[in-house]
């Protein structure tokens, strides 16, 4: 199923051994009781089968979050979070888990659902 989610930009890791890149978006810019969840915007294709929509994807996240290109293999914390409409796929994740250790996010924001927006199609600032 496609959703369309207005939501904040709190953190994201530039570097994934596929190459996508994990975006924890949350419901709130701040707060103790905040919802998060893990989109991720995919990497180029190698077939570049449909490369230019991935691109154009991979360019709106560095247009909002610039600290992307910094690279590092942590997350970076977007502060202030970026409030932004994401476009994508619902995607049931189940090899992550659900706020385990080494599921997506920092420890500060670690999903506590499985369920995705994967790929993204669009992100915007709102």
């Amino acid at each position: 199923m496609n959703v369309q989610v207005p939501a904040y930009i709190v953190a994201v890791k530039p570097r994934e051994d596929d190459h996508d890149l994990h975006v924890i978006i949350s419901d709130r810019t701040r707060g103790a009781d905040r919802y998060f969840m893990n989109v991720e915007v995919s990497g180029l294709p190698r077939n570049h089968m449909d490369e230019p929509a991935f691109a154009r994807v991979r360019a709106e996240i560095r247009s909002v979050v610039p600290e992307v290109d910094e690279g590092g293999s942590g997350y970076i914390r977007v502060s202030p979070a970026a409030r932004v409409l994401i476009q994508g796929s619902l995607f049931f994740d189940g090899d992550h888990g659900a706020g385990c250790q080494s599921c997506p996010g920092p420890a500060w924001a670690k999903p506590t659902t499985v369920w995705e927006i994967h790929p993204v199609f669009s992100i915007t600032e709102r």
